[in-house]
């Protein structure tokens, strides 16, 4: 209340879908303007009553009319102390949203936070940082980038924004990363050599296979190649595995 106090202002977004929450959060925490919560087809009489006691005549609401239908408008309208809806924006999936908010309201775009859009805790703790400096929050998903997410990349990196990623790389992968950063996957390419122990083929397989995952995320190709000095000690090396092409299918 606080926060809100005298603003006459207030985002209105679906309760129960995190996503358009995320996408105003730090915007809202820079002015100083409430985020209340609405479900998909009615006002509940809690947010009618903080509505009314922090004085809101006018709200935005974030989503389109799948998260917040128009009878939540209509509902605004017919409250005692009625609240115009002055804006809404939406787009057919929480990241056209996210894109929406961020083109349509003034951040510093200086540095720009990404957080992955499919779970709320990273870009939840991470508005707190991006509220002090009105710095965006951008939403990705875990694979291909929609059109608008990556319009508004390319803009950004062109302007010479800085990127802070939260979360590691179990949220947002390396492959993900070197799109954000230079708007293609970079190629990466990884020797990695290992002693083939005692079980020929699957003894050396088993190796790869110990590589962690995050290292892996760096690799294109890995390209195993073991050889052995040959018992005779005449200097000669041997393939203890690639003697043929059928070694190289798994």
């Amino acid at each position: 209340r606080t926060a809100a106090s005298g603003s006459g202002q207030a985002f209105l977004v679906n309760g129960e879908h995190f996503p358009d929450a995320l996408s105003i959060s730090s915007y809202a925490a820079s002015q100083g303007i409430p985020i209340l919560l609405t479900r998909s087809d009615s006002l509940p009489p809690e947010t009618a009553k903080i509505l009314a006691e922090l004085g809101v005549s006018e709200v935005t609401l974030v989503g389109g009319t799948a998260v917040i239908k128009d009878s939540v408008v209509e509902q605004l309208n017919s409250l005692p102390q009625p609240v115009r809806v002055t804006a809404r924006y939406a787009g057919y999936d929480q990241y056209e949203t996210n894109a929406a908010v961020l083109n349509a309201l003034s951040f510093d775009t200086s540095q720009v936070c990404v957080a992955t859009g499919q779970n709320f805790p990273d870009a939840l703790a991470g508005a707190a940082l991006a509220g002090k400096t009105n710095t965006p929050i951008l939403l990705i998903p875990n694979s291909e980038l929609g059109n608008s997410t990556t319009i508004y990349l390319n803009q950004k990196r062109s302007s010479g924004s800085a990127f802070t990623i939260f979360g590691g790389w179990g949220v947002i992968s390396y492959k993900m990363e070197s799109i954000i950063r230079t708007g293609a996957v970079q190629a990466r390419v990884s020797l990695q050599y290992a002693q083939g122990g005692y079980n020929g083929a699957n003894g050396m397989l088993s190796q790869i296979k110990s590589i962690p995952a995050p290292a892996t995320d760096y690799a294109d190709i890995i390209a195993p190649s073991w050889y052995y000095l040959d018992d005779s000690a005449d200097g000669n090396l041997v393939g203890g595995w690639d003697a043929t092409s059928n070694n190289y299918t798994q």
